[in-house]
């Protein structure tokens, strides 16, 4: 296989903080793609204990093995960010908003624009 066959792997990062039932939907979203990701990263607070309940529900979800929770110490928007970037296995790395819903097509989309 050459380069340009090569399909590139996808982490979908969600950065959250005490919104579990916007979590909820946006998880759902991510894993109902036309495009499976290869991991989506719940990004949350180690205080956030609502998130933290409600995150091993979504293990039991259609590919809630795909999920992986990493927590952050650091209140504000970038101490997610970096521990997602930190933590990603996939070689494209998307945000998604944790009050957002991803389009089903969306990371086929990304994936056809590469």
């Amino acid at each position: 296989m050459n380069i340009a066959e090569a399909k590139p792997r996808f982490t979908v990062a969600i950065p959250t903080f005490e919104r579990p039932a916007y979590l909820g939907r946006a998880v759902r979203s991510a894993l109902i793609q036309t495009r499976i990701p290869d991991e989506v990263l719940v990004v949350h607070r180690r205080d956030d204990n609502e998130t933290i309940m409600s995150f091993n529900e979504l293990l039991n979800l259609p590919h809630g093995s795909l999920l992986r929770f990493v927590s952050v110490e650091e209140p504000g928007f970038l101490p997610p960010i970096w521990q997602a970037v930190r933590n990603c296995s996939g070689d494209v790395i998307v945000f998604l908003d944790d009050d957002a819903e991803a389009h089903q097509d969306w990371l086929d989309g990304s994936a056809r624009s590469m």
